[in-house]
């Protein structure tokens, strides 16, 4: 039940794949991160990442956090994120909250889920080795990675109960609110409209995309745009167009046999100079380079 994360998005960069089974929907994951990167994405799921060696960089919503050798972050469900490329190895558990909730009548749901569901404008919990109660987090979710790699004799129900134990810990300790009832909705806000841009560059990448386009489609201004991106994925616009027309041609370089011309124009580069210069850039190799090596 080990694997590389590989993360398969739709137009709103939420993640397709589905994590464990239908009986135990629960996955771990490792990742060296001096390989590649995690592109932004997002699920349903909760996720728990924790640091192996040297250092990861996660981006959850507006916020970049660096995580050390034995520290975690928990990321709330639905909440955006992404991880950079760095020096760094991680191991991750993907669940569904019906893996600790069961029915939505149970007390485990109304007490231990249902208060992350609701507060949206609650993204992530960094956990550190040198706070208690956060490297009790920490421990447990290495327990359940290496039940779940090694599918130990009874497996199932021990991660079960030392994820409810997370959970426990998590709510007496992280001051969760109702997203409705305060300034989190700003934040909810932002996060709805840059997955509805991204919907929209997904579906119009190989076509000229302008800011004002992108703005009409969200009915706000460029600057709310610019803001929001900027505030959200750290990144402008435009910078997150030419990005997603990388990716794109990265996948068709690896798995077409496509002209590289057709598909620099098919990935709405209409200059292959330009292309070839972004490409590189961002990958550190010629599209000629990546396609050999891959």
């Amino acid at each position: 039940m080990l694997s590389k994360c590989n993360v398969v998005t739709d137009n709103t960069r939420k993640e397709l794949i589905s994590h464990g089974t239908i009986q135990f929907p629960l996955a771990c994951y490792s990742d060296d991160l001096h390989e590649s990167e995690i592109p932004w994405h997002w699920h349903d799921e909760f996720e728990i990442i924790f640091c192996v060696s040297g250092k990861a960089i996660v981006n959850v919503a507006q916020n970049k956090i660096t995580l050390k050798r034995n520290e975690a972050i928990f990321i709330n469900s639905r909440a955006i994120h992404s991880l950079e490329k760095s020096f760094g190895e991680i191991n991750s558990l993907v669940f569904n909250s019906k893996i600790i909730s069961g029915t939505s009548e149970s007390f485990f749901n109304h007490n231990l889920i249902f208060p992350f569901l609701r507060d949206s404008g609650f993204s992530f919990c960094k956990m550190r080795h040198e706070i208690l109660w956060q490297r009790r987090c920490v421990n447990f979710a290495k327990i359940i990675w290496n039940k779940v790699k090694t599918e130990s004799s009874e497996f199932q129900n021990d991660c079960r109960y030392l994820l409810t134990k997370i959970f426990h810990i998590l709510i007496a300790n992280c001051k969760l609110k109702d997203s409705s009832k305060n300034d989190n909705a700003f934040s909810l806000i932002q996060n709805e409209r840059v997955k509805k841009i991204i919907l929209f560059i997904e579906k119009n990448y190989s076509s000229e995309i302008k800011l004002e386009q992108i703005a009409a489609f969200a009915a706000v201004s460029k600057s709310v745009v610019l803001r929001d991106f900027k505030s959200v994925l750290k990144t402008s616009p435009l910078q997150y167009v030419k990005k997603i027309r990388i990716e794109k041609s990265c996948r068709m370089l690896s798995y077409t046999d496509e002209k590289i011309s057709s598909i620099a124009s098919e990935c709405g580069f209409n200059d292959m100079s330009y292309f070839s210069k972004s490409f590189k850039e961002q990958t550190g190799k010629t599209p000629e380079e990546y396609r050999k090596q891959r």
